[in-house]
């Protein structure tokens, strides 16, 4: 069945942005992780190492939809965003 991290691991839906809070203390030691949080964080890292474009991809979309709305004002923001 496995430990109590891996049951709240298993019912976590998939998601693009991962907030971890810290207060004081890191929390309890897992199986595979020195806590749930460590452990938390490790695999939302992996998530996005195995679909690093998914945001690039998500933010090309609204890119495109804005110029749409207003081409100047989304040829400003790829300026900015080179620098």
């Amino acid at each position: 069945m496995g430990d109590a991290q891996e049951l709240v691991s298993r019912q976590v839906p998939d998601y693009e942005i991962y907030v971890g809070l810290l207060c004081r203390r890191l929390g309890t030691p897992t199986e595979r992780a020195l806590s749930g949080t460590v452990e938390e964080f490790s695999d939302a890292r992996q998530r996005y190492l195995d679909t690093p474009s998914k945001f690039a991809e998500t933010v090309q979309k609204l890119l495109v939809q804005r110029a749409a709305v207003d081409p100047l004002e989304v040829q400003r923001q790829k300026v900015l965003s080179r620098t």
